[in-house]
C-alpha cells in the first residue's frame, strides 16, 4: 500500500535497507476482532468436520448380493472384520483386488496385495478355494482405479457373469473406492459399499488420535482429487 507525503501530496518513497535488498511497506493484518472471528470460524468448522466428515467418507450402502470384493491392502483388524462378514453371511464368491506390494506385511511376501490379502483372509478362516485373487500389475498413483480396472479386465477375459457385489474397504476410504470402482466397471455393474472401521478410525473418536486425524485429512484430500481432478481415459 502506497503512503502519501502529507506536505506535498505525493506518494512517499518506500523505506529501504541493505542497498535496496529490503523494503519496508505497509500491510493489512487482522485486528483482535478479526482474530476472534477467525478463531470462532475455525472452531465452528472443527465441530462440523468432527460431526460429519467421517460419515460422509465412510459411505455405507450395501446391496443384496452373494459376492464380495475385498481390497487386499486392508489393515489386519479390518481384514478380520471382512472375514467375519463373509463367514456370517451367505457369501459364495470372494474376489480380492490389489496392486503391487509396497512393503512387507506380516510374514507373507506376495507380488500383489490381491495375493497377500487372499493369504491373510484364508488364515482367518475363510476357505481359500473360495477366494479368487485378481491382481493388478500396473504401478501408478491411481491404485484403486487400476485395481478396479484389473477386475473389469479379468471379468472380460474369463467370460465372467459377475453382475453385482458388495465392496469391502476400510472406513474413510469407502466413498472414494465406491466412486472409482463405479467409473472402472461402468453402469451395468451393481455395486454396494460396506466400510470396515479400523481401530484408529472409529467414527465417534477419530479426532482423538493423530492417526485418525491424519487419515481423515488424507482421505478428504484424496477424495477431492479423485472427484474433481482425476479423469480416467475413455475406454
Amino acid at each position: 500500500m502506497n503512503t502519501m507525503d502529507e506536505r506535498e501530496g505525493r506518494p512517499a518513497k518506500p523505506r529501504t535497507a541493505c542497498a535496496g535488498f529490503f523494503v519496508r511497506k505497509e500491510c493489512w493484518r487482522l485486528s483482535w476482532k478479526g482474530w476472534v472471528l477467525a478463531l470462532g470460524f475455525a472452531i465452528m468448522m472443527l465441530f462440523v468436520l468432527r460431526g460429519g466428515i467421517y460419515g460422509f467418507l465412510a459411505q455405507n450402502e450395501p446391496i443384496e448380493s452373494d459376492c464380495v470384493v475385498v481390497e487386499g491392502w486392508l489393515s489386519p483388524d479390518c481384514m478380520a472384520k471382512a472375514a467375519r462378514f463373509i463367514q456370517t453371511r451367505q457369501i459364495h464368491r470372494v474376489l480380492m483386488t490389489g496392486g503391487t506390494v509396497e512393503d512387507e506385511w506380516d510374514t507373507f511376501r506376495g507380488e500383489t496385495y490381491a495375493e497377500l490379502g487372499k493369504e491373510r483372509l484364508a488364515s482367518l478362516g475363510v476357505p481359500k478355494e473360495g477366494i479368487t485373487a485378481v491382481p493388478c500389475h500396473v504401478n501408478q498413483r491411481e491404485r484403486t482405479y487400476n485395481a478396479a480396472l484389473a477386475l473389469r479386465q479379468w471379468c472380460d477375459q474369463k467370460g465372467n457373469t459377475l453382475v453385482s457385489f458388495n465392496l469391502l474397504t476400510e472406513g474413510a476410504h469407502a466413498r472414494r473406492s465406491y466412486m472409482l470402482f463405479q467409473r472402472a466397471l461402468g453402469p451395468r455393474m451393481e455395486i454396494g459399499i460396506i466400510p470396515l472401521k479400523s481401530i484408529n478410525m472409529e467414527a465417534r473418536q477419530w479426532w482423538q488420535s493423530s492417526a485418525g486425524i491424519k487419515g481423515v485429512i488424507a482421505e478428504t484430500s484424496a477424495y477431492l482429487y479423485a472427484a474433481i481432478i482425476f479423469h480416467p481415459p475413455a475406454r
